[in-house]
């Protein structure tokens, strides 16, 4: 049993291999070549190429119409009866290869017919299909033309298709012939392309006409211009009219029509130029534009801004002189006057012919009266250090100068004079500073440092003092007590030409000569 048992395995593992040989071998095999040419109806063969020594077989359904063998090259050919509009299935197969099958449709020939209906059409130069037609063609006939008058236009080129043409004469037909006629514009034909260009040009001229019919100067009908610019208007649009009620298609114009519509749009643009200048000239008068309020609240700004800045001078503020009332009341009477036009900024105000002369007179008075204040200002502002000037002497004698700071002479010692002893209202004069003095009742300066000048001036009691330097004596000022303990007063006097020296006891409160 043992015996039999082992004799077994060992036939198995020798029949084995040989068994599973063959499924190894289709799992890795390849498809045959295959490849099928176009056929048709009128087809007898069946051509191609394929792995060579293929089996190549034809079929329609379950019916074998031929078989052949590829050559080594390749190539094969199957000889098949007459063929229908069928499918076919092409196949190819050879040992130790996996055979593929190709489908491929028999196609139908096209009919050769004795006639057909020829359907034509006409197009326009952008390829618009602008009519159609029918004609019977007939095999072997001799072909004509289709001819069709077509207004505005004149035959440009023609094509065919469908049929074929020799010695002209038609030797083939399809089903469906075709012939297309394009045509191109005739001459004196206004084209939809200049139709267009003609109606922006007369836009321009209504659109502007329209705009300006609510203007004042429209509405004021005192203007020849006005109705010579109507008139060219209402011209040109009536005469082209009829000719842009379609803008899509083209009409026929006379010989003349480019020349006569030429001069009517020179004439509107003529009429509206002469229209444009008399109604600039007219709203200049009576409208006061939006640029115009700008520049004029501008300019008005400024004369009221340097107002203001005057009114802060101490000669404005005197009130005393002329001028003063004068530049406040011409200000007053422009801003009053462009009050009412100049609250909106940002519209267009009516205003009588007289406006801008009115407005121009009122502010050369501003100017004039803005001057005259400039030069009362200045001759004020010259005075007015001499006007703050006190009673004071100058001890040693100086060089004694005129307004343009030319020496005049000397002032002499200990002499009385009017003179200035605020710092602030010192001049400068070439690397120099000035005292303005008046010596005699003259007006001069002496320069400041070259002598020793007492002033008729009192402490303030509300300050607190060291020492003191006047004309008066304490008693003079009533013998101030805001002075430190042994605190000096100089005094001195023009009269009697003497300088007295006093000083302050603060527990007496009593001043003694020292």
């Amino acid at each position: 049993m043992y015996k039999f048992i082992k004799k077994m395995v060992i036939c198995l593992a020798i029949i084995t291999p040989l068994t599973a040989a063959p499924t190894v071998m289709a799992k890795s095999a390849k498809y045959t070549v295959l490849k099928v040419s176009k056929l048709n109806t009128a087809s007898k063969t069946v051509t191609g190429t394929a792995t060579k020594s293929a089996k190549i077989t034809v079929k329609h359904g379950s019916k074998t119409l031929g078989t052949s063998k590829a050559s080594n090259k390749g190539k094969y050919s199957v000889k098949v009866s007459k063929l229908g509009s069928w499918s076919l299935k092409v196949s190819a197969s050879k040992k130790k290869y996996r055979t593929k099958t190709i489908t491929i449709k028999v196609a139908s020939l096209p009919k050769t017919i004795k006639s057909a209906s020829m359907i034509v059409y006409y197009k326009d130069p952008s390829n618009k299909l602008l009519a159609t037609s029918k004609q019977t063609l007939k095999l072997n006939s001799k072909f004509k033309a289709p001819k069709k008058n077509i207004s505005c236009y004149t035959a440009s080129k023609s094509k065919y298709s469908g049929f074929t043409l020799k010695s002209s004469k038609i030797t083939k037909l399809t089903k469906k012939p075709t012939y297309t006629i394009t045509y191109k514009y005739a001459k004196n034909v206004l084209t939809p392309a200049n139709k267009k260009v003609l109606k922006s040009k007369i836009s321009k001229f209504d659109n502007a006409l329209k705009s300006t019919k609510n203007s004042d100067f429209y509405k004021s009908n005192s203007s020849k211009t006005i109705s010579a610019y109507n008139n060219a208007v209402t011209k040109l649009d009536t005469y082209v009219a009829s000719y842009l009620k379609s803008t899509t298609s083209p009409s026929k114009i006379s010989s003349s029509f480019i020349n006569n519509e030429t001069k009517l749009l020179n004439t509107c643009q003529t009429t509206q130029s002469a229209y444009n200048s008399a109604k600039g000239a007219y709203d200049k008068l009576h409208t006061l534009t939006i640029n115009d309020k700008q520049a004029l609240n501008k300019q008005i700004a400024t004369i009221n801004n340097k107002f203001n800045s005057a009114k802060s001078d101490d000669f404005y503020k005197t009130g005393n002189d002329k001028t003063i009332k004068a530049y406040s009341d011409a200000v007053t009477k422009l801003n009053q006057f462009v009050a009412p036009y100049s609250l909106d900024q940002f519209s267009t105000s009516n205003i009588d012919t007289s406006f801008n002369t009115n407005v121009q007179n009122l502010i050369a008075k501003v100017q004039t009266a803005q001057s005259n204040f400039s030069t009362a200002e200045n001759a004020f502002n010259l005075e007015k250090p001499y006007k703050n000037a006190i009673d004071g002497v100058i001890i040693y004698s100086v060089n004694f100068y005129d307004s343009n700071f030319n020496r005049i002479g000397t002032t002499g010692a200990s002499v009385s004079v009017k003179i200035n002893s605020d710092f602030k209202d010192m001049v400068f004069h070439n690397g120099q500073t000035y005292q303005q003095v008046i010596l005699n009742g003259v007006q001069g300066y002496i320069i400041y440092g070259d002598t020793t000048c007492f002033y008729a001036i009192k402490p303030d009691t509300n300050d607190f003092y060291s020492d003191w330097i006047s004309t008066f004596s304490p008693a003079d000022c009533g013998n101030p007590t805001n002075f430190d303990n042994g605190a000096l007063w100089d005094q001195y006097t023009a009269k009697t030409r003497e300088e007295i020296l006093w000083e302050f006891n603060s527990d007496t409160n009593i001043w003694t000569i020292k």
